[in-house]
């Protein structure tokens, strides 16, 4: 069997490195992170051995105590709470075991004994410290991410129907603002067309609520898949729906809201035929003049009370301004 390739390191956006091998012609992986923890302690077990060599050379002329919480600390802020307390605990063994030597013959042995005990509680307590503190560094920010879900799920929801899934009102007209500046700025078409539901009360009266919020439901499905990807379809009422055109001329736009009212008669045939259920559509365009989104709105809706007035079932063509040159 002819060997593979050898191990590489394979870095990916939001994981952690991982290293490759080849078994068998398959490719095996393992994190790298789990390696690591081990490679660390071993770092500073060898640390410890050698400050306790040069602890044991040096004698009492030179005192090396203060190093021994490097590779302790490091441990603990690092690695974790367990593999710290060993390194502690190794840190003072040695200690003791390169002073406990240097004072052999003498009659200090029990000073040895004193100052292992004391370096073991200093370096012990230390190892606890700083993995609590690493600990709780790390429940803080797994907090804080999900408080900030929450955030951005509260946010979502405050911007969202809960019936139809859609944008409500309030993220609509946000939406719209950002339009109309942009396309007063940059001179380009932006349309809305407003859906008010013909004879929707005689929907819920006839089959229920039920019925009635599953064609809201229905309707808002219809009425997404009809425009680009681009569009904004929102519900901004009870049975009111708006959609948001931009980069759309005049005739476009008429073309994409005959398709969705269209799509809509089709596929909801069925409550047509039994209590004359449709929509009527008010379109309205930016013009040249400084208006608010909730004017352009306005128009829109003034719109379709014409379509209503005029049998139903129709698109209306807000009045007063023009789409921009």
């Amino acid at each position: 069997m002819s060997a593979g390739p050898p191990p590489t390191v394979a870095y990916r956006r939001g994981s952690e490195p991982r290293l490759v091998s080849w078994t068998s012609g398959e490719l095996q992986t393992r994190t790298v992170g789990a390696v690591r923890p081990k490679l660390l302690v071993a770092l500073a077990l060898v640390v410890i051995g050698i400050l306790g060599w040069l602890d044991f050379r040096t004698g009492s002329d030179l005192g090396f105590s203060l190093f021994y919480l490097v590779p302790t600390v490091a441990t603990a802020r690092w690695v974790g709470r367990r593999p710290a307390l060993l390194v502690a605990a190794a840190a003072s063994a040695s200690w003791f075991a390169a002073d406990f030597g240097a004072r052999l013959g003498t009659f200090n042995v029990g000073i040895s004994l004193w100052n292992g005990m004391t370096r073991a509680v200093i370096y012990l307590s230390l190892a606890q410290l700083v993995a609590s503190l690493k600990e709780d560094q790390r429940a803080l920010a797994t907090m804080n991410e999900r408080l900030n879900d929450l955030v951005l799920r509260e946010s979502a929801l405050a911007r969202t129907d809960p019936l139809t899934g859609l944008a409500n009102a309030r993220a609509f007209l946000e939406e719209l603002e950002r339009e109309q500046a942009r396309a007063r700025r940059a001179g380009t078409p932006l349309a809305l067309a407003y859906v008010d539901l013909d004879r929707f009360k005689a929907v819920n009266d006839r089959f229920g609520h039920a019925a009635g919020d599953e064609l809201l439901r229905r309707t808002g499905a219809i009425l997404s898949a009809s425009v680009r990807a681009g569009d904004l379809v929102a519900r901004i009422g009870g049975d009111e729906f708006a959609i948001l055109l931009p980069y759309l001329p005049d005739s476009a736009a008429d073309a994409v809201v005959s398709r969705a009212l269209e799509n809509l008669r089709e596929k909801t045939l069925d409550y047509a035929e039994s209590v004359g259920f449709g929509a009527s559509v008010g379109l309205a365009f930016v013009g040249k003049e400084l208006e608010s989104g909730e004017s352009l709105l306005r128009r829109a809706d003034e719109a379709v009370y014409v379509a209503k007035a005029a049998g139903r079932g129709r698109i209306v063509r807000a009045r007063l301004e023009s789409p921009p040159a």
